[in-house]
């Protein structure tokens, strides 16, 4: 981020040059990615605090101590992969096995089933308020975006869809105005 915001003059430089756009459709790319991009940080910080919200609430209805601190630890650990929301309620619910293994079992499933679930819907929906692309699409760019490059991959998946379809309609009204004279 740091790098971003010292050398942004550049790297707008550096994609004038690089990207075949020009004028008011290299404005939209820019526009787009930036769209995208907030969308993409919505998603993720709203599922996170959904999945926080849940944990809390499952946690609370099975009289577990400190659910509170354990939902904000939930929401911090949903940001890191592969694991996410799991690095807090398995060892919760490995402890509650000492305790009971009704609400063991209850935090189990509640999560397994629940909580980690919203992942992979909210997210995908939340983007897609923003980015003007099919759900289908925006998921599976989610997802497999995760998968090939991890967490950064949750930003990158949806982030390079939506720069190929602006950057491949962009250059397709390139080449119709140079096929037309304009």
């Amino acid at each position: 981020l740091y790098t971003l915001l010292i050398y942004w003059d550049k790297i707008l430089n550096f994609l004038r040059e690089v990207l075949p756009l020009e004028g008011e459709e290299f404005d939209r790319f820019l526009r787009e990615s930036y769209r995208t991009i907030l969308f993409v940080l919505y998603g993720s910080i709203g599922t996170a605090f959904l999945q926080s919200i849940l944990s809390f609430l499952g946690m609370s209805l099975a009289k577990v101590k400190y659910s509170l601190i354990l939902s904000l630890l939930t929401f911090i650990a949903s940001f890191v992969p592969p694991f996410g929301t799991a690095l807090v309620w398995m060892p919760t619910s490995l402890i509650m096995l000492k305790f009971s293994l009704k609400k063991a079992l209850f935090i189990f499933f509640w999560h397994l089933l629940l909580v980690s679930s919203v992942d992979n819907f909210l997210r995908p929906l939340i983007i897609k308020r923003g980015i003007n692309l099919p759900y289908t699409l925006l998921f599976f760019a989610t997802f497999g975006g995760f998968i090939k490059f991890g967490f950064l991959g949750l930003f990158l998946g949806p982030l390079m869809l939506t720069l190929l379809f602006e950057s491949s309609s962009s250059i397709i009204l390139i080449v119709r105005r140079r096929g037309r004279g304009d």
